[in-house]
This record gives structure tokens, C-alpha cells and sequence, in this order.
């Protein structure tokens, strides 16, 4: 595996943890934010919200598995794909929807969202095309990691960055 594969997975690892964590520790939102966002009954809110938070966490857990990471960067790249989609019809309904990817936040869905998911599912396609190589350098792999971190920290956040330099 390259650096940059790595570096693109382990991000992509991070990202989806910290979404699925996020949404666990405030369920009521996510799920109340669900009718608005995709055309789906108040009652299948809560199995929806449950699915997604699931499916999170297990895309999470199949890049952190070397055996399975293929198979976690195709599951990652298929929903920051359906994410944009979601975005795209709450942006164009004009309603004001909160972002509920990481939890509890009030900052309304927007182009820029487009764009962070637009990001995540590029960094799967590149670690799908660049992750062959073996006999990496634990320096390199530490780098890589490191790296990996902070743009996830940058991701996560990035509702506050983009507030912050508007």
C-alpha cells in the first residue's frame, strides 16, 4: 500500500468513525432530520437513522482490516457518492437543512458539503487506484497516519473552518 493509500484510507477510516460516533451520541436529530432530507415516512426515520449509523460504523471497521479494506474503500466511495446525492436534493429543496454528519450541528446544508463529500469519495477512487505497493517504512506509515488525522480533524470540522474564514 502507498503512502497516499494509506493516507486516503486511514482519512476516510477517521471520517466515517467520527460520523457514525457523532450520530450516536445525538440520535434524536439525525433521525428528525431524516423525513426532510430523503423521501422516507416519520415512522422508517428511526430504522433509516439506525441503518446509516450502522452502515458507518461497519465502513469504518472494513478499511481499519487489511483483508477487508477493499471492500470498506468501494463501501466508502458508494456513499460519499449517495451522500452528495442527499445533499444535492436538500440544497436545491432551499430549506435550510441542518448538517446532521457529525451529530448535533445547526450549520445548513450546502454547496461546500457537496464539495467535503466530493473530497471523501476522491480519496477512496485514489487509494482504489494507488494501494498495491507492500513493504512500507514505519516512518512513512507514521507520516501517512499523522497526515491522515489532521485532515480528518479538518473534515469533521469543517463546518467551523468555513465559518471561521467567512
Amino acid at each position: 500500500m502507498t503512502y497516499l493509500a494509506l493516507g486516503c484510507t486511514a482519512l476516510l477510516a477517521f471520517v466515517f468513525a467520527a460520523s457514525a460516533l457523532g450520530k450516536i451520541r445525538s440520535p434524536g436529530e439525525f433521525r428528525a432530520s431524516l423525513p426532510r432530507l430523503v423521501p422516507v415516512p416519520a415512522a422508517l426515520a428511526g430504522p433509516l437513522a439506525g441503518a446509516v449509523i450502522a452502515v458507518e460504523g461497519l465502513t469504518a471497521l472494513l478499511l481499519a482490516l487489511p483483508v477487508t479494506r477493499p471492500a470498506g474503500l468501494w463501501l466508502a466511495l458508494a456513499l460519499t457518492l449517495a451522500f452528495c446525492g442527499v445533499v444535492e436534493h436538500a440544497v436545491r429543496q432551499g430549506a435550510g437543512i441542518p448538517c446532521r454528519c457529525f451529530g448535533a450541528s445547526s450549520a445548513p446544508l450546502g454547496r461546500r458539503h457537496l464539495v467535503r463529500n466530493g473530497v471523501l469519495a476522491a480519496s477512496a477512487l485514489t487509494a482504489l487506484l494507488t494501494g498495491g505497493a507492500r513493504g512500507a517504512d514505519p516512518a512513512g506509515v507514521a507520516v501517512a497516519l499523522a497526515g491522515a488525522a489532521c485532515a480528518a480533524l479538518l473534515v469533521v470540522r469543517f463546518d467551523d473552518v468555513v465559518e471561521l474564514f467567512a
